[in-house]
């Protein structure tokens, strides 16, 4: 159901005259290879933000956290886990990126424009019950606040959350 929110609320508050400029105004359809080039930038850059974290907090705490997203992950029903690969990733990407930094960097400028939806973006991941979700969110939002701004164009960040997400949802599954 929040994912059905924040994406009413980001098309409630990105639409302008109709759906084509709307989609423009959001770098869609955009350059296509210049948003698939960023995707891959942004979901390499992903793993190794990953990477670099597990390096770094390679304790039993973390091991503990990341067995409690693998539980939560394993629970959860079929149709909730395709969601969260097709759906999850555009309505975030929608609301965190598209509609939050644009709002934001008007106001306040590019770079609290880019942050402060990160650490919400970190924040509402917290319904994981991992501490190290929240720190990895925060730092792939400012990565995809990068890139969406970079790009001009949300596409980029939507490819590169649905890829991993379903990477990480078929590591998990297939592990347990």
């Amino acid at each position: 159901m929040p994912h059905f929110t924040i994406f009413s609320l980001a098309m409630y508050f990105i639409y302008e005259k109709n759906l084509r400029f709307t989609l423009n105004k959001i770098g869609i359809p955009g350059n296509i290879k210049n948003s698939l080039k960023y995707a891959i930038i942004a979901f390499l850059a992903t793993i190794a933000i990953l990477i670099l974290v597990n390096i770094i907090f390679s304790s039993q705490s973390a091991q503990t956290d990341a067995q409690r997203v693998s539980v939560l992950i394993n629970k959860l029903p079929l149709y909730l886990l395709i969601f969260a690969i097709v759906f999850a990733p555009i309505s975030e990407e929608l609301f965190f990126r598209a509609l939050l930094i644009s709002v934001i960097s008007k106001r306040f400028g590019s770079m609290i424009g880019i942050v402060a939806p990160a650490i919400l973006f970190g924040l509402v991941h917290f319904t994981y019950g991992s501490k190290l979700e929240i720190l990895v969110t925060f730092l792939i939002g400012l990565l995809f606040g990068y890139i969406y701004k970079k790009s001009n164009s949300i596409l980029p960040t939507i490819i590169a959350h649905a890829i991993y997400n379903a990477l990480a949802i078929g590591l998990i599954k297939s592990i347990a």
